[in-house]
Formats: C-alpha cells, structure tokens, sequence
C-alpha cells in the first residue's frame, strides 16, 4: 500500500518533493483490513488499498478475502468454534468479525469441503474396484473393516464403543 501510494502520488500531477502519508481511512472486513491514505501537505488522498489477497468466486459482489477463508478452513479442522475464535482474536487484541460473517464464511468452507471429500472418497473407491477387479473379486464389493472406539473430550457418555465393526460397501 504504501509503496503504491508513492508512485500514485509521484504520477499525479501534484507536485510536492517530500510527501507524508497518514492514514485517511481504515475500513474492516473480516480479519481484512482496507486502507486509504492521504499526504498531509497537498491533501492528496491515494485509492483504498486492500490489504489482503482475495479468492475468486463466481457471484456477484466483492471477492471473499484469503485470510477470511483461511480462518473458516482452519476452524473446520479443530474443535475451536467461531466462538471461541472470536474469543481468541479479541484476546491478542485483534478486532474479531462479525458473528454472522463468520457463521456464514463457515457454511460456505464447510459445503467444499464436503465437496472435495466426496470427489475424493469416489476416486479412492474406483481405485479400490480397479484393485479388486485385477485380484479377480468382485469390483462392486470392498470389504473394510472400522475401529469404532472414539476416545474424545468432547463427547460426554457412558457407553463408548469400543470393538472392532466389520462391514462391505456395496460400489453397485
């Protein structure tokens, strides 16, 4: 930003030798942050910089913000909530999102990785069919076999199970 800033100011026609940026206007979106500048000797004010790459979408509107997604990707993958997210972000000072761009950031990472899970869970069980058909077994058949024993702080009940499930996926 500032570096762009300088070379906005230098290509302008205004002439000032020694120019002295000051933040104009800061502007939040998310853990994103949007910024225009301003030189304190000709009043000359640079365009909003933003201060983040962006992920391109398909729909109308303002690209989401690589670190607003980053952080909707990185809470998909630990049992810290947007709660408790937000929680931490105040804790070290930085101002959290809004709940519901969260919530909302969540829902969006959470349908792809639904997504890419279930193309790749299909290509693994063609992979497996291709497997068993060169063995001679049945390709639509795969046999597996599960550990049904969880040991986690979240879950609260007294009747864990804890033996091995047996079962076969039909791929037909």
């Amino acid at each position: 930003a500032w570096n762009g800033a300088f070379k906005c100011h230098r290509d302008s026609s205004i002439t000032c030798d020694d120019p002295e940026f000051i933040i104009l206007k800061e502007t939040k979106w998310g853990v994103c942050w949007k910024m225009t500048l301003q030189c304190r000797k000709r009043k000359f004010n640079t365009p909003e910089y933003k201060l983040y790459k962006e992920v391109p979408t398909k729909k109308p509107g303002p690209n989401a913000g690589a670190p607003n997604i980053g952080l909707g990707i990185g809470l998909q993958d630990t049992p810290v909530g947007n709660t408790r997210a937000r929680l931490m972000l105040a804790n070290m000072d930085v101002p959290p999102p809004a709940r519901s761009s969260m919530q909302r950031t969540s829902s969006i990472v959470s349908e792809k990785v639904t997504e890419l899970n279930k193309k790749d869970m299909s290509a693994k069980l063609q992979l497996v069919g291709e497997i068993n058909k060169e063995r001679g077994n049945d390709p639509t058949q795969i046999n597996i076999a599960m550990d049904g024993r969880y040991n986690s702080t979240t879950i609260v009940s007294r009747k864990k199970p804890g033996q091995n499930a047996s079962q076969a996926i039909s791929l037909a």
